[in-house]
């Protein structure tokens, strides 16, 4: 699973303590560290990029209105923000990005990781039905009047 995690601002080493959380309990992800939203932007503009998840860690409220004007090319993708605050505006720009999860930059992010976690699971299970959608199947054998399909 590609992940993008933002980490704009490392104040009071919250950027840290989330990327030695995520580095700890969910190695299997693998991250693409982006610390300006220029390059955020960018790298979500090129086709085909393949990204599944983005973890957002938002530290103020003009940083969350300049990821909100990228809501078209995070489309597709399950977003996790972290929002410096609870304030009911705040919350309300931050709903309108249609996150799977919301969290605070003064929790801990156990509850980030999970949902991380989750959401990876679910990521490699729909690829393996996909797989399994895309398997060649044998020749077509007549029986009686119909036709039985057998996977190769």
């Amino acid at each position: 699973m590609k992940t993008i995690l933002f980490i704009n601002n490392n104040v009071d080493g919250v950027g840290e303590r989330l990327l030695r959380a995520i580095d700890s309990q969910a190695s299997e992800v693998a991250l693409e560290i982006y610390c300006r939203i220029d390059c955020l932007s960018d790298r979500l503009k090129q086709l085909g990029h393949g990204l599944t998840t983005a973890v957002l860690l938002v530290t103020s409220k003009e940083e969350l209105m300049r990821i909100y004007a990228l809501k078209d090319l995070l489309d597709g993708i399950g977003k996790i923000l972290i929002l410096p605050d609870g304030e009911q505006d705040t919350i309300s720009l931050a709903h309108k990005l249609y996150p799977r999860f919301l969290s605070y930059t003064d929790r801990d992010f156990n509850d980030v990781v999970a949902v991380l976690q989750r959401m990876a699971m679910n990521a490699n299970s729909e690829k393996n039905r996909m797989a399994d959608k895309l398997r060649p199947f044998a020749p077509l054998k007549p029986i009686g009047n119909y036709l039985e399909l057998k996977a190769a």
